[in-house]
């Protein structure tokens, strides 16, 4: 009697127990879906073993809408820049004339909310609120 080749390594799992069931596993949740060609092959893979069983189709996967393109999101930059530019110019001035918001937004004439999106980029002001901040630059810069 020899002991070598081992028929299996002592700590593997009997060979019954190494295939899965997949009918105990729970259904996919949306984002762990798979796409209508990786089903689509597995069906054939599957049918090709056992073409009696109908499994019944999973819910199919929407990938997100694209990203738009890298020449769109710079046309974007670029039409905004002058404005974060004269955004950028404004909140240095307050820096240097030690002024809050709230007192920037009053000497501007436009509510503290609204300066407060303009100088946190999150919108961009339209003509009007171009001009004020313009002016409010030109007004207080020599002080």
């Amino acid at each position: 009697m020899s002991i070598f080749p081992p028929k299996h390594h002592p700590i593997d799992p009997p060979e019954e127990s190494r295939h899965h069931d997949d009918s105990s596993r729970p259904p996919l949740l949306p984002w762990q879906a798979i796409s209508k060609a990786e089903w689509e092959a597995q069906q054939q893979t599957i049918h090709a073993r056992d073409p009696v069983i109908e499994p019944s189709p999973p819910t199919w996967h929407t990938p997100p809408p694209y990203p738009p393109t890298e020449d769109k999101r710079l046309a974007e930059m670029e039409q905004n820049e002058p404005k974060r530019r004269l955004i950028r110019d404004a909140k240095a001035l307050a820096k240097i004339r030690k002024i809050s918001q709230a007192k920037m937004a009053e000497e501007m004439g436009v509510s503290h909310r609204t300066l407060e999106e303009w100088l946190q980029f999150r919108r961009y002001p339209r003509g009007p609120g171009q001009t004020l901040i313009k002016r409010w630059l030109i007004n207080h810069k020599n002080e």
